[in-house]
């Protein structure tokens, strides 16, 4: 999940919605990749270390440095043959 601070929070991915988590720091909204899942990208079958990839890929989206096709392209990682597809 993507924990927004400090980023504007108008900056959607993928027109995924927010969620609202009380923390001890205050009120935090987050992107759940759970929603990328619902969009047909296979998430839960990824490595875990690429789910963190994907998460951090969706904290730092901004729309300009990291876009949707960014987003896309770490969602929807996959093994080619032997080699890494490149992100």
């Amino acid at each position: 999940m993507f924990f927004c601070y400090e980023m504007p929070c108008s900056v959607r991915p993928m027109k995924i919605e927010t969620k609202r988590i009380k923390t001890f720091a205050g009120e935090a909204e987050f992107f759940p990749i759970s929603q990328l899942q619902e969009r047909g990208f296979k998430v839960s079958e990824l490595p875990y270390s690429i789910r963190v990839l994907v998460e951090n890929v969706l904290r730092n989206y901004d729309g300009r440095v990291i876009t949707e096709e960014d987003v896309e392209n770490a969602a929807g990682w996959r093994v080619e043959g032997n080699t890494l597809h490149a992100l």
